[in-house]
């Protein structure tokens, strides 16, 4: 039973907070109960302790979905049929939210009275992941710098979603067109609804990437020394040239290849230092560093265009970083005036941050979640 009583979020002139959390039957965690600090909230504890899994429940409560696994039933605790993550949003209005997941059906979501949709959840509480996985943005291939481009897009664009979709729908009975070698006159059909949904779809990227930009530049000063960084968005097919014209001339090619080669789906954000790719050039800490520049200029973007503010969730944010480079990006958190959640494995890396007074600790054992303030 889906039952809205018990996560509190505060949303006051843009800043959104984390008040409380309790979920039920949720991965390894014990039932639990917690209230959070509005500025930094560290959790330790030893690895399979329940750290990442306090964090995924928050970040269900944006996505609707598990950062760690495609499987949203994972997150169900064994032998349990599903869990229950409750929500109040307050601040100068006020709404309650719900998240059940049951292990043989499907994710369920309630907003107010209303059952509503993943869409709509992202849209109520923006959230920044960085975790051991976020190096994918740098050495990964281009899906995962589509997402992040999309990630901001959708959060400052209210045409965004809708255009994307339709883009998604032309993509897919295209590409199913040229599977059953259907005739050019018939997919050129596609062509016109794809076209259209994509011109949009990439004007709406390149408006994002171009506020973007400098942000991150800005963050990248204050963290890093790349000279010669330089950040271009590809759209996915060549600017100088339309996308119809380029759909006609490689035809025959996607006929062969069964899909199609060029469009929005192809694009990528070419991050490069010195023209080449930085996850060949960069340390590992500095990509971190640079990963967290990428992340963290979405959120002041966000926060700029919509007056929201984003919440910031670090697994394992310390390791690879010295101490001084700990207490400069902690210094850099604090100046956002955000949430943030940060995991550790040692309570001795908390203390000596000059920024841990200004939130919470949490200790983690064995599932079980205690305040240590």
């Amino acid at each position: 039973m889906l039952v809205c009583t018990s996560l509190c979020l505060c949303v006051c002139n843009g800043f959104m907070q984390l008040v409380r959390l309790k979920a039920n039957c949720f991965r390894n965690l014990a039932e639990l109960d917690l209230e959070f600090s509005p500025h930094f909230n560290f959790i330790f504890g030893p690895n399979g302790s329940g750290k990442s899994s306090l964090l995924e429940a928050i970040y269900f409560l944006s996505l609707g979905r598990s950062f760690r696994s495609n499987l949203a039933s994972r997150a169900i605790k064994y032998e349990a049929e599903s869990f229950n993550l409750f929500s109040i949003i307050l601040g100068q209005w006020s709404t309650t939210l719900g998240l059940e997941k049951i292990r043989q059906g499907k994710t369920k979501i309630k907003i107010g009275n209303n059952i509503n949709s993943v869409s709509e959840l992202a849209k109520l509480l923006p959230l920044q992941l960085i975790n051991p996985n976020s190096y994918q943005l740098l050495s990964g291939g281009p899906k995962a710098r589509r997402q992040f481009i999309d990630w901001g897009v959708f959060h400052v664009e209210p045409q965004f979603f809708q255009v994307w979709q339709r883009f998604q729908q032309a993509l897919k009975q295209r590409n199913a067109a040229l599977q059953q070698q259907i005739p050019t006159n018939q997919i050129k059909i596609w062509d016109l609804e794809l076209v259209e949904a994509a011109n949009v779809l990439t004007v709406m990227r390149d408006k994002y990437i171009q506020k973007l930009t400098p942000l991150i530049n800005k963050l990248i000063s204050k963290l890093l020394t790349l000279e010669s960084l330089s950040i271009d968005f590809y759209q996915g097919w060549d600017k100088k040239l339309s996308l119809s014209s380029i759909l006609t001339s490689s035809i025959v090619r996607d006929y062969k290849l069964a899909y199609t080669q060029f469009g929005p789906h192809r694009a990528d954000l070419l991050i490069k230092l010195n023209g080449n790719p930085v996850h060949e050039v960069l340390s590992r800490g500095e990509q971190k560093l640079l990963t967290c520049a990428l992340q963290l200029a979405q959120g002041i973007l966000l926060k700029k265009i919509t007056a929201k503010s984003c919440i910031y969730l670090f697994d394992d944010l310390f390791a690879e970083l010295d101490s001084g480079k700990q207490n400069m990006l902690m210094h850099l958190l604090q100046s956002l005036e955000a949430q943030v959640f940060i995991t550790a494995i040692d309570e001795i890396l908390i203390k000596r941050l000059e920024t841990r007074m200004l939130g919470k600790i949490f200790q983690v054992e064995q599932g079980k979640i205690m305040e240590k303030n």
